[in-house]
Formats: structure tokens, C-alpha cells, sequence
């Protein structure tokens, strides 16, 4: 790595919704209604389902639910995570921050003219009410918005790098 090269690096968990908690307890109390049915009226059928509805949450379900945020910034790109369940990692994107506009934070004046204008969004924010969002508006043959929660270290790097775009 370069002198002049930035490694940093950030985790955000999404806060899990109320929706979440919900098809939580109804996939299981129907798996173990299931199971229980098959077991109580002896019906294989039954049992089998309840098992398949069980383990299909099970792998299917639950890490569809528990999502973390990597932000990895590198030498002027911002590359981005989605961690599953702590387990799988699925490639969210990758952005050249030299075709960057605009970084704010999310509801400043300076974003106003990029409002009403047609764009590709992606939010990879925490969605706490506590965390602090930025936008990041790039313009490489269409506008791109990215809405995420980044550390000092984070803003601090980008600042450094592009400090007439980085409006804090």
C-alpha cells in the first residue's frame, strides 16, 4: 500500500425491524404446531412438514433478518457489504468517489437541488434513529445516492481526499 493510500474500515448493524420480530414467532410457533400435530396425532406427513417448515426458516429465513453493513474505504472507492446473519457476505457495490458531487449530511440544505432529480438510491444505514446518515451523490453517466452511517475516520478520509465535495 501507498503512502498516500486510506484502509478504513466500518461495520454498521441494521436495527431489526418490528416486522422481524414478528415472522420470527410465527415461522416457529408454526414449525413446532407442525411438529407437535405430527407427533400428537402420530401422522408422518404432518411431522415431515413442520421439520421442512423448521429448517427452511431456519436457513432461509432468519438470515434474511439479521443484517450488518461493511463500509470498506479505499484509496478514493467506497465498497459495500451486506453480512447475513453474521455468516454470509453478499457484495453490495463498489463506487469511484472521484465521480462523487456531493457528500452531507442527509437533510442539509446543500442536497436540496439533487431532491426532484431521478437517481438509482441504495441505503445502507443503520436505520437508529440515533445514527447519523450522509448522502453521497455520484454522477457517472446517471446520478447515484448512497445513505449510509459513516465514523469520524470514515468522514475524516474522505474529507481529506475530496474536500470541496465533502460538505459536514
Amino acid at each position: 500500500m501507498a503512502m498516500d493510500d486510506f484502509y478504513i474500515e466500518q461495520v454498521v448493524k441494521r436495527k431489526d425491524s418490528p416486522v422481524a420480530g414478528v415472522v420470527k414467532t410465527v415461522w416457529m410457533a408454526l414449525s413446532i404446531a407442525l411438529i407437535l400435530g405430527g407427533l400428537i396425532s402420530m401422522t408422518a406427513v404432518l411431522l415431515l412438514i413442520g421439520v421442512a417448515v423448521g429448517m427452511l426458516g431456519y436457513y432461509l429465513l432468519l438470515p434474511q433478518l439479521s443484517v450488518e453493513y461493511e463500509y470498506l474505504y479505499l484509496t478514493k472507492e467506497l465498497s459495500v457489504d451486506k453480512i447475513l446473519n453474521k455468516e454470509k457476505r453478499k457484495k453490495c457495490g463498489n463506487w469511484a468517489l472521484s465521480n462523487m458531487e456531493i457528500m452531507a449530511k442527509a437533510g442539509s440544505p446543500e442536497l436540496a437541488p439533487y431532491e426532484k432529480r431521478e437517481c438509482t438510491t441504495y441505503n445502507f444505514s443503520s436505520g437508529m434513529p440515533s445514527d447519523e446518515r450522509y448522502v453521497i451523490i455520484l454522477n457517472d453517466q446517471k446520478l447515484t445516492k448512497i445513505i449510509f452511517d459513516p465514523n469520524e475516520a470514515m468522514l475524516k478520509g474522505i474529507r481529506d481526499q475530496f474536500p470541496r465535495q465533502v460538505k459536514l
